[in-house]
């Protein structure tokens, strides 16, 4: 696997970064920056990781309007997956 998350990655808006067990904060601005979505939560966070859900999904919040993205609503969601 690549060190760097080239264009390849994300070649569309249908691209997302998310992981297992694994700190997925820094792929967020990268996505983010070339059109993909982030999914983030409590089994996208390292094993062990002591903070809530909550905090995690604020921090993503956070970094993805660091980078200039948007936070869809739940009505968007629905119409892009229909």
């Amino acid at each position: 696997m690549p060190r760097d998350l080239t264009p390849r990655y994300f070649t569309s808006p249908a691209s997302s970064a998310s992981g297992l067990g694994v700190d997925v904060m820094p792929l967020i601005q990268n996505a983010v920056e070339r059109g993909g979505h982030v999914r983030v939560g409590l089994e996208d966070a390292p094993l062990g990781t002591e903070l809530k859900n909550v905090e995690w999904v604020e921090r993503a919040k956070a970094e993805i309007h660091a980078a200039g993205g948007e936070i869809a609503t739940p009505a968007e969601i629905r119409e892009t997956l229909s």
